[in-house]
């Protein structure tokens, strides 16, 4: 014989500890790297970043392909993903040592830790000019990227990950305007 309110108690205590040994396993699951472009995935990438955060050294770049719209456009979707797997590929091998994710459909984020403010823009050149020299191939056809850059240096103490994305997005938007492609974020 056992008392209903015993007998309750213990099944719940048996479904917590299974769901959280579950959610553990599904969390341990997901990988670290993109598959195909061998990139950090995006929350890697974000959870690297907030590790990063609290000693507010180096910086984040943010590099947007772009005309994305019309790449699409002309090669389809399956042809535009293929373009940008190569452009995280070469993306990857230009970063080098600086971890780098795929953010969104034309957009990549580099994470430079160990960077010095000032070497941000020449860091922001070099991704910017190994991507627009470089020969991509879609339906065998050879294609340039024009790519912009914005950095925001993670000394200007931001509260989140949100506030550093939302201040690379800031630069990146004044990159799109500048004829150079390249701008860093000035805080207000």
């Amino acid at each position: 014989p056992v008392r209903p309110r015993h007998l309750i108690a213990a099944v719940q205590s048996r479904v917590r500890r299974a769901r959280a040994a579950s959610s553990r396993i599904a969390a341990s699951a997901e990988p670290e790297r993109h598959p195909v472009t061998g990139l950090f995935t995006r929350p890697a990438l974000m959870q690297q970043l907030a590790q990063a955060m609290p000693g507010g050294h180096g910086g984040v770049l943010l590099v947007e392909i772009g005309n994305a719209a019309a790449l699409r456009n002309r090669y389809g979707y399956a042809g535009f993903e293929a373009l940008m797997n190569d452009a995280g590929r070469h993306l990857g091998t230009l970063a080098g040592s600086h971890a780098a994710a795929r953010l969104s459909d034309n957009a990549f984020l580099v994470l430079a830790r160990e960077a010095a403010p000032g070497q941000l823009d020449a860091l922001a050149r070099q991704l910017r000019d190994g991507i627009g020299y470089h020969d991509f191939r879609v339906e065998d056809e050879p294609l340039r990227l024009r790519a912009t850059v914005g950095h925001a240096a993670l000394e200007h103490g931001f509260a989140d990950t949100g506030a550093v994305l939302a201040a690379a997005e800031d630069a990146a938007r004044d990159a799109r305007a500048l004829p150079i492609g390249i701008a860093g974020y000035v805080p207000p």
